[in-house]
């Protein structure tokens, strides 16, 4: 059985149905789907799913909702055996919004890979040299970082990670802890494009 599942409901009655108007993203990490539970079964009303499942480990995942009215051009997905990436280019805004979850035992070969299917993705939608509005939300599992002086750490995928940050204009705005004193779930975003 699937962790996610009991979040469906929770998100339909609070995020959906409680707000005015609706979120037009919702992110779910570690959603514990497998290829035998279909999108129907995770499905959300007004919105459509796009996931990416872990197929041969327990847990991770990730999951977007995007609200019906956006008109996904591109999907990419990445799966390895411990991360997850799933990602929606919505050309009328010139917008790519992507869901990660990134294992705390993450192998940081396995996620350069994923940094470097994301960036493939960038670099590809970006027009005339235009870099797309960027949504970047996940569980990343960097309890060695901390957002308000990130200069120590301890992860080989940090210093990676910090120069995707920085080749594409991100700052990480979650400005409180999301697991205990540390902030694991992020959100990345550059600043809108004209």
């Amino acid at each position: 059985s699937s962790n996610c599942r009991w979040k469906i409901p929770f998100i339909q009655e609070t995020m959906v149905n409680g707000s005015n108007p609706p979120p037009a993203v919702i992110a779910v990490t570690e959603t514990w789907l497998k290829d035998y539970i279909t999108d129907a079964q995770v499905s959300i009303r007004g919105y459509n799913a796009y996931r990416s499942d872990r197929q041969k480990r327990v847990g991770g995942g990730c999951l977007l909702y995007l609200h019906e009215q956006l008109l996904v051009k591109e999907v990419s997905e990445y799966s390895d055996k411990e991360n997850n990436m799933v990602c929606c280019y919505i050309e009328s805004s010139h917008t790519l919004i992507a869901a990660i979850y990134r294992p705390p035992d993450s192998n940081p070969s396995g996620f350069s890979s994923l940094l470097s299917h994301l960036q493939g993705t960038i670099d590809r939608i970006s027009e005339n040299h235009r870099m797309p509005d960027l949504y970047i939300l996940g569980d990343f599992n960097f309890p060695e970082i901390d957002w308000k002086m990130p200069l120590s750490y301890q992860s080989n995928s940090v210093p990676e990670f910090f120069d995707f940050m920085d080749k594409n204009q991100l700052s990480q705005i979650v400005t409180m802890p999301t697991r205990g004193d540390n902030t694991l779930d992020l959100a990345l975003t550059n600043p809108p494009h004209s």
